[in-house]
């Protein structure tokens, strides 16, 4: 599920699209810093079908999974994400909780605190969700491109972790780097980077970055997914606009989710910890 539109508002703020090219032409391409050290790396080869040791992770997969021949983005994995996010119940709880916000703050003014306004403002958030699912389906379906958010960590092309450098013929081939040091606005960098673009689709899970054109269209059309149902004075283009900053804004907001939910979910269970040990 996304992240509430309404905080990502305060991130993003304006026109998305400005913010979209502005980050893409700065974190799009290269390194996300200028030019560092290589660390030192230690190459191994495993082989899927004889060594019990030989296992392919895939970006953002999990370590634990032993099943894993190939890690691309199947048509079956992108009806499944399209389904989930646009028609069932995590897309229906979605407009419940954000037709909730916008019912407490009555957004739509138009539209009363009441049964029937807060019944609008569920419909039009669903209706919102299942267009930008929708088109960011169709459009990756063209771009053959997997849209899974990334941390630093399991981008296949940063120097830290285990990098598989290629898996043809059942054998994997990986690069083994050190962890850095002081790379917090490199990780903050690529959460940026990672709300813009995406990875081609790869069964190696090593295909290169790609602009988020997916994102962008489904962006604008979860934006306009609306019309039907605001007000007529919501439809101008200022207030299309605004809707497709706070969607642009949950993206980016699941990027910072992405990449920080370890420390995340640390710090969370240390505080749960320490609140219990004082009871």
């Amino acid at each position: 599920m996304n992240v509430p539109w309404m905080l990502g508002s305060r991130l993003v703020g304006g026109n998305v699209l400005p913010v979209f090219a502005l980050v893409l032409s700065v974190f799009g391409g290269g390194s996300l810093l200028p030019s560092q050290t290589i660390p030192t790396m230690v190459s191994q080869t495993y082989s899927l079908t004889t060594d019990p040791t030989g296992k392919l992770t895939c970006p953002g997969g999990f370590p634990t999974n032993l099943t894993v021949t190939s890690c691309d983005f199947t048509a079956h994995m992108r009806v499944q994400q399209w389904v989930t996010v646009s028609f069932t119940d995590e897309a229906m709880l979605g407009a419940l909780v954000y037709g909730g916000g916008a019912q407490i703050i009555q957004s739509p003014s138009e539209w009363g605190r009441t049964w029937g306004g807060y019944g609008d403002r569920i419909g039009v958030r669903y209706t919102q969700a299942a267009a930008r699912g929708t088109a960011e389906f169709l459009v990756g379906s063209l771009m053959h491109d997997d849209p899974r958010h990334l941390s630093y960590k399991d981008d296949p092309h940063t120097q830290w972790g285990l990098k598989v450098d290629s898996c043809e013929n059942g054998t994997i081939i990986v690069h083994s780097y050190p962890t850095p040091t002081k790379i917090l606005w490199r990780r903050v960098g690529h959460a940026f980077k990672d709300s813009v673009t995406v990875l081609k689709s790869n069964p190696c899970g090593i295909g290169g970055r790609l602009p988020a054109i997916d994102r962008l269209v489904g962006v604008a059309a979860g934006a306009y997914g609306g019309y039907g149902w605001y007000p007529a004075a919501e439809n101008t283009f200022a207030s299309v606009g605004q809707r497709a900053s706070l969607s642009y804004g949950s993206t980016l907001l699941g990027s910072f989710y992405t990449e920080f939910s370890p420390e995340l979910i640390t710090g969370l269970t240390k505080l749960f910890s320490s609140h219990k040990k004082q009871q």
